[in-house]
């Protein structure tokens, strides 16, 4: 059997898509969230650079003479 999205109503799993199973058969599920990874600032900020959306700063430099 194929991985499936559920949604959580009421207190009940409710598949999104019909299920092709036998009354009463009997199913091991595990549960795994649905939800955008977190990244850090640079990961985020990354695409916006790339597409010169964004300009990084930059430090200024002190010269010694």
């Amino acid at each position: 059997m194929a991985d499936l999205t559920v949604i959580y109503e009421a207190g009940v799993l409710r598949p999104i898509d019909p299920l092709t199973l036998r009354e009463g058969q009997r199913l091991k599920i595990r549960i795994l969230e649905i939800h955008p990874p977190e990244l850090s600032l640079a990961e985020a900020l990354a695409p916006l650079i790339a597409s010169n959306a964004l300009v990084e700063p930059t430090t200024p430099q002190s010269h010694s003479d």
